[in-house]
């Protein structure tokens, strides 16, 4: 598994994010770096996009765009296609997969990191099964406050993705160690 370190070198250098855990743990120290800089506020909306007014706003995988990034606030996607143009691929996914995350999708996001794709028309992996019955167990509530617009709602989204980031670390320790081919 991956190490935060490795996956924000990773996130840097455009190599593949292969840790959701780590990824998502990256994402909350980024994200409440990010309300202590009071340089950008969060809305769910929005990737990361300075506004006319000079104001930065940001989401989940905003904040790792202004911090592990270091964007500068003048980019703002459109679309999925323009996180592809300003990112090497395996980058992009893993903002996407950031997105997911926010949603409480963590079986979409494990999608993206392993092959970018973001339906479940292949065969699940060892992984995807065992994130499926961890979104299942939880009964679609994985993650808390997950259509922040301010700092208060933010905060309590990042605690919530503490104990997802824990549980994610543990379903990744466990597929590990199951023999290949075993019950998983």
């Amino acid at each position: 598994m991956q190490t935060p370190i490795e996956v924000r070198l990773a996130l840097r250098q455009g190599f593949p994010v292969r840790s959701l855990a780590s990824l998502v743990r990256v994402a909350i120290k980024d994200g409440r770096e990010m309300l202590a800089s009071g340089k950008a506020e969060p809305d769910f909306r929005w990737f990361y996009m300075r506004h006319r007014d000079g104001e930065c706003t940001a989401c989940l995988a905003g904040s790792v765009m202004f911090g592990t990034l270091r964007e500068k606030g003048e980019f703002q996607p459109e679309g999925y296609g323009d996180l592809f143009d300003r990112y090497r691929e395996t980058t992009a996914h893993a903002l996407l997969a950031l997105d997911d995350v926010r949603r409480g999708n963590v079986v979409t996001a494990y999608r993206r990191l392993e092959d970018g794709d973001d339906d479940d028309r292949h065969e699940a992996t060892p992984i995807e099964q065992a994130a499926q019955g961890y979104e299942h167990a939880k009964a679609g509530a994985v993650v808390a406050e997950s259509s922040f617009t301010d700092r208060e709602t933010f905060a309590r989204h990042l605690a919530s993705l503490a104990g997802l980031a824990t549980d994610l670390e543990a379903i990744e320790s466990a597929v590990a160690a199951a023999p290949e081919g075993g019950d998983k």
